[in-house]
């Protein structure tokens, strides 16, 4: 029994990273693959759980255990303690919330004399956080497919999804598990989702020019 769940599993990893993969190159190259989530959601909509030993990064996003997990203990890595906008400055931009939200993770990591990070790590730490949470998008597109926006998704699922971008994160060392009600995980799905969303309508509109260049062509 065992081994069979075990190759299920394998078998429903690979193909969950396969359709990521597919996603990704949908979002640059405007292929549709509607068909192929359709199939994805009718075999594998309740996946079997995996053991803790064998989640992986790609099973993660499916394992009703992880999720269990997750939900059920949010604070996990500890408190949260960092507000969302600790720049001093009334109704700041995301920028250079993030920015100070990522030097005091810094200094509570490293100590107070550590020297401040400089613009081009901050830069580079944003960008490792946007990257994240493209994955979790992709992911999202994958699993809810209707869902347009963050507030598309039931309280739960954002709990997850913001939780498991916490997770994420917190493998390539940037500790935002320490945001107050997860703001920054939030903020930067939403953000990501909204550039999803105008991909989305961007391709549509490039695949009505076509349509209606080719219907032009032949009359």
């Amino acid at each position: 029994m065992d081994t069979n769940n075990n190759n299920i599993n394998e078998a429903f990893a690979r193909i969950l990273q396969e359709l990521m993969s597919i996603r990704a190159d949908v979002n640059h190259g405007n292929v549709r693959i509607s068909s192929l989530e359709n199939n994805f959601h009718r075999q594998f909509a309740v996946p079997p759980p995996l053991n803790d030993g064998e989640a992986n990064e790609t099973a993660v996003h499916q394992d009703p255990a992880q999720r269990s997990r997750l939900l059920t203990a949010p604070n996990h890595r500890g408190p949260r303690v960092v507000d969302a906008n600790i720049t001093g400055i009334p109704k700041a931009g995301l920028v250079p919330r993030y920015d100070a939200m990522l030097q005091r993770l810094h200094l509570l990591q490293n100590g107070s004399s550590v020297a401040p990070l400089t613009s081009n790590a901050l830069k580079a730490r944003r960008k490792i956080l946007h990257s994240l949470a493209i994955e979790i998008t992709n992911a999202i597109e994958i699993m809810h497919p209707s869902a347009l926006s963050w507030n598309q998704l039931g309280d739960d699922d954002q709990r997850y999804f913001s939780l498991l971008l916490e997770e994420k994160a917190h493998s390539q060392g940037l500790q935002i598990y320490m945001c107050k009600k997860q703001w920054c995980a939030r903020s930067l799905i939403t953000q990501a989702l909204k550039a999803l969303k105008l991909r989305r309508r961007r391709a549509d509109a490039r695949n009505d020019a076509s349509i209606k260049l080719e219907v032009a062509e032949e009359k």
